[in-house]
């Protein structure tokens, strides 16, 4: 075995955290919990990835804007796009992401319900991932999505083409 010199070891923690049936104010508050016990309460380069099946928009809109400032980086899975009865609350919480991240990568998950609005497809969930605000200088994407590293989640199913984001 080789020994490497200039060699940081980061210590990464991972929380995968199991609710059912549990009040997603509940959840938010876990967010405040985990940092505090693990001594992150002043780290701010910290990865969240959420995928909580619909539970992120009660969720998120709970969390405070300081805390979701922290990480450097968001990979959400957002689920119920489509759905009328939470347009409110998912705009609510784009909003409150949008005033500390920026969206860089936008996946559809090929396993959900599509709807065609005004000749665009949107599907019943997406992936994103947002990169902090202020850690980097943005730009209007000028990309087709999927790209070349995106791989649909049903191998069995074509991805979903999403075309132009910006």
């Amino acid at each position: 075995m080789r020994q490497l010199s200039n060699f940081q070891i980061t210590i990464v923690i991972f929380f995968q955290l199991v609710f059912a049936a549990i009040l997603p104010w509940i959840i938010a508050k876990l967010f405040r919990h985990c940092c505090k016990k693990n001594g992150h309460e002043s780290q701010h380069n910290m990865i969240l990835k959420m995928d909580i099946e619909g539970c992120e928009w009660e969720v998120l809109r709970d969390v405070p804007e300081e805390i979701l400032s922290q990480f450097s980086q968001i990979i959400l899975e957002m689920h119920e796009m489509t759905d009328l009865k939470i347009a409110s609350s998912i705009k609510h919480v784009l909003g409150k992401i949008a005033r500390t991240h920026e969206p860089v990568h936008i996946h559809a998950n090929n396993c959900s319900c599509l709807i065609n609005v005004a000749d665009m497809v949107i599907p019943q969930s997406l992936e994103v991932t947002y990169l902090r605000k202020g850690d980097a200088v943005f730009k209007p994407s000028r990309r087709f999505f999927p790209t070349e590293i995106d791989r649909p989640c049903d191998k069995k199913r074509l991805d979903v083409e999403l075309g132009y984001w910006s």
